[in-house]
């Protein structure tokens, strides 16, 4: 689901996703996109985080809203101790709605 907003500065969207599900378990993605960047992001599910999730978002905040960009950004970030066996490309698949 999309919602676009526009302010007198710059359009904004705010994205939620439909929650997927993988092996690995529920990933929900809540965002804020402003001029083509991730402004703000959420990441929910019932996966199995070792580490905190809110240090995977500041990661993605401020990346290009575009696949490849994510993937270059999360490329080096080893997300098991965050996500459990959720992999890269669904992560990146869930926060672009495909």
């Amino acid at each position: 689901m999309v919602a676009q907003f526009q302010s007198l500065r710059s359009p904004f969207i705010i994205i939620f996703t439909l929650p997927l599900a993988f092996t690995g378990g529920l990933l929900d993605i809540h965002l804020s996109v402003d001029t083509g960047a991730i402004s703000e992001i959420r990441i929910f599910g019932d996966f199995l985080a070792l580490l905190p999730v809110s240090d995977l978002e500041e990661s993605i905040e401020g990346c290009a809203y575009e696949e490849k960009a994510l993937m270059a950004a999360l490329s080096d970030i080893d997300l098991v101790p965050y996500l459990g066996i959720i992999t890269l490309q669904e992560l990146v698949d869930t926060i672009c709605n495909k």
